[in-house]
């Protein structure tokens, strides 16, 4: 599973690194006004944004790995719950990002609260834990605190996509 995500982040590297060297050419050679450099900045940060969230999502699968086997099916549903909205929520950004849609945008902060709800109950939940083995939750509040970290990369994009609306 490593080589996947090992060769994803370099995708994404390869990406992150090709938008810094259009940016600069943009700018260099384009002479933006106020909002065609809203957009250029923008996407330069949503790309490094996007970045950060391939490492997560490697944090996430490496984390949970050990820790997911010994769950109760509770707590399990519980942290598939987390992680399927925190997709979720960053679904929803990128599609505000990729239309530069500004209700989509005020959508997605707005649903970041209901999510971040969530992860308190996840990370209540693994504090309540007594036997389990401590590596395991700690692997396990690990992967709580990637998915928070997702939660707020998410509502980073839809502000640059209020940025450049607005």
């Amino acid at each position: 599973m490593a080589g996947g995500f090992d060769s994803a982040a370099e995708r994404m590297s390869s990406v992150v690194t090709g938008v810094d060297a259009e940016v600069v050419d943009l700018l260099a050679t384009q002479a933006p006004v106020a909002r065609d450099l809203r957009l250029i900045l923008a996407a330069r940060d949503v790309a490094h944004i996007a970045l950060l969230c391939v490492g997560l999502d490697r944090a996430v699968a490496s984390r949970s790995g050990a820790g997911g086997r010994i769950l109760e099916p509770d707590l399990s549903e519980r942290l598939g719950c987390v992680g399927r909205a925190t997709g979720d929520l960053l679904a929803e950004a990128a599609a505000a990002w990729a239309g530069l849609d500004l209700a989509e945008s005020e959508r997605v902060v707005a649903g970041a609260e209901g999510v971040r709800l969530l992860h308190l109950e996840l990370l209540s939940s693994l504090v309540r834990l007594d036997r389990v083995p401590m590596e395991a939750a700690l692997d396990l509040s690990m992967a709580a605190r990637a998915f928070e970290r997702l939660t707020d990369h998410a509502v980073e994009i839809a502000e640059r996509v209020q940025f450049v609306a607005g």
